[in-house]
């Protein structure tokens, strides 16, 4: 008589069936971004020794992200400020001609006027 183990089938060079995952190795959509080592810390003084690192590094890492985007955040409002002046100058030189213009205007009514 034949064992399960003999009475699966060959694989040959055409079979691309992919094998079974082992039932003690997670997929990867188990394991965190830090990665199995994190969860298995060593017990005792290594392993605290070993969370405490991993705690810093991470720490850091969300310190580097805060501080990232605390500067984004600032070149974009620089950014802003510097098109806002921009704008805002163009804007009163516009009006600082319109204001002229309306003087010319103004006068050459009065002038008219004073002529009829």
């Amino acid at each position: 008589s034949r064992s399960k183990v003999d009475s699966a089938p060959e694989r040959g060079r055409g079979d691309r069936t992919r094998p079974a995952r082992s039932p003690h190795r997670p997929s990867r959509s188990k394991v965190d971004s830090a990665g199995p080592w994190r969860r298995c810390a060593p017990a005792g003084p290594a392993g605290m020794e070993e969370a405490s690192t991993q705690k810093d590094w991470e720490d850091r890492n969300f310190h580097e992200t805060v501080v990232q985007s605390l500067h984004t955040v600032a070149d974009v409002v620089n950014r802003f400020e510097k098109s806002a002046q921009h704008r805002l100058g163009e804007v009163s030189a516009k009006l600082s001609r319109l204001e002229h213009s309306m003087l010319v205007v103004e006068s050459k009514l009065a002038s008219a006027a004073a002529l009829q």
